[in-house]
């Protein structure tokens, strides 16, 4: 099987290649062929090296639709990583994409000057001695005919400047990033609102905290300074064709807008630090994961273009990474769900502790792992996840048949913070837990 399928693949005839993809989706899906380590391996990197633009989106559809998501990893194809040193940084990584047939849009009406400033920036970047097969393209609002573009154009990538809803209904459906972390509290622009007001709700991003509860960003305006939000978004959606990587960076305002086009643009090339690099990628990254990065914007007002006087990145996420600003490195994404898997129902005899579904990586004799037991034990007999302090303290099986005093204590819940819960856990006057727990015994 795999003799027939790697001749195909490697051969010069387009058909042939084209014929060699298709035959090992149908060995996958109807023979239940399963490639190894080392022919997955093979096959990004023949991928990689594809020219012809049809034969590489068919093996993009491919290896996406059917093949487990280690086959991208570049831990996983060490050789094909080499000549793409590159995507060692975010920058290169977001924007790799654009290499091949892609377009970056903005909207474009009679009499406005939307997001013109923008898409100079993101020009840029994407300059045609780097990006030559990039086009750019603006769209009356009114039609900016999706449906159109994305059959005749077999597109890599696709950069939106400003927020979906100013390119129509059809890119809000067929382009929406789905369970995204950040989003509009409404697309459209209200017909009430009123021409130089910040109506509250469409200027208005709204986060997905995971619990149910939402976080809104409002675009404010205060003693000559306009305070915005910015997003940028990078994810896979199926355009009805293949699979084309969306990239979106749309802000409350045009301020917001600008604020986000010049972080994804141009200050994620930059070093975070004088004396360090830009910000790198995070462990297996593959061209399916998701980017979404929040960025605190300031401006005074009555300029054109934006003199932007703050710009900070508030946030930024990559699949279950976050990006610390203080540490300059990532860490996993906060456990929104702890499973507690005990033997014989026995709460002394932890066997395993899950992270949404995940096995932590711990030392189940070790105090770390106790603490981190007996805190969700704790947690779970609170409605509100309150945990005391001193009854840990006091804990003897914790602390191998000793007490300790509270200051001891909070000091080893802070390392466990930094470690594993981040978010999850606050200490603040009170010690409590975000994280939804469930106590189970072995099966």
């Amino acid at each position: 099987m795999w003799e027939k399928i790697s001749a195909l693949i490697r051969s010069t005839n387009r058909s042939y290649r084209i014929k060699g993809w298709t035959s090992l989706r149908t060995a996958w899906a109807e023979k239940h062929w399963v490639p190894t380590a080392e022919q997955l391996e093979q096959l990004n990197r023949w991928r990689s090296e594809e020219e012809d633009d049809g034969v590489w989106r068919l093996a993009v559809d491919v290896l996406l639709g059917l093949l487990p998501a280690t086959a991208f990893a570049p831990s996983a194809a060490p050789q094909a990583q080499k000549p793409r040193r590159r995507r060692a940084y975010l920058a290169d990584w977001l924007w790799d994409p654009f290499r091949r047939s892609a377009i970056a849009a903005g909207v474009s009406d009679p009499g406005l000057r939307r997001d013109a400033d923008a898409l100079i920036v993101l020009a840029r970047c994407l300059s045609h001695e780097k990006y030559k097969r990039t086009e750019f393209l603006q769209f009356p609002s009114a039609d900016p005919q999706w449906s159109k573009i994305l059959c005749q154009k077999r597109l890599a990538g696709i950069c939106l400047v400003g927020r979906l809803g100013l390119f129509g209904e059809e890119a809000v459906s067929r382009l929406s990033m789905p369970d995204a972390r950040f989003s509009f509290l409404i697309h459209q622009r209200p017909k009430d609102t009123v021409p130089g007001q910040l109506h509250r709700d469409y200027y208005c991003l709204r986060e997905n905290l995971g619990d149910g509860t939402p976080r809104y960003y409002r675009t404010k305006d205060e003693h000559g300074t306009r305070t915005d939000f910015g997003l940028v978004q990078r994810y896979v959606v199926f355009d009805g064709i293949g699979h084309v990587v969306v990239v979106v960076c749309a802000g409350g305002s045009s301020l917001g807008t600008y604020g986000a086009v010049q972080w994804a643009a141009d200050r994620l090339f930059l070093p975070t630090h004088p004396y360090s690099k830009p910000i790198p990628t995070p462990p297996h990254l593959g061209p399916n994961s998701r980017l979404e990065a929040l960025l605190d914007v300031r401006a005074d007002l009555g300029h054109s273009p934006w003199p932007l006087s703050h710009l900070e990145l508030r946030s930024l996420y990559v699949d279950q990474f976050i990006w610390s600003t203080d540490l300059r490195q990532w860490r996993s994404d906060a456990p929104k769900q702890i499973t507690l898997v005990l033997k014989n129902g026995d709460p002394d005899r932890p066997l395993r502790v899950l992270f949404n579904g995940k096995k932590v990586t711990a030392t189940p004799a070790g105090q770390a792992f106790h603490l981190l037991v007996r805190l969700c034990q704790v947690a779970a007999e609170s409605p509100t996840g309150v945990v005391d302090v001193a009854r840990l303290a006091e804990d003897e099986w914790i602390w191998s048949g000793k007490r300790i005093d509270e200051t001891t204590a909070r000091r080893n819940l802070s390392l466990l913070k930094f470690r594993h819960l981040h978010d999850a856990l606050s200490l603040g006057d009170e010690v409590r837990l975000h994280a939804h727990v469930v106590i189970r015994p072995n099966e």
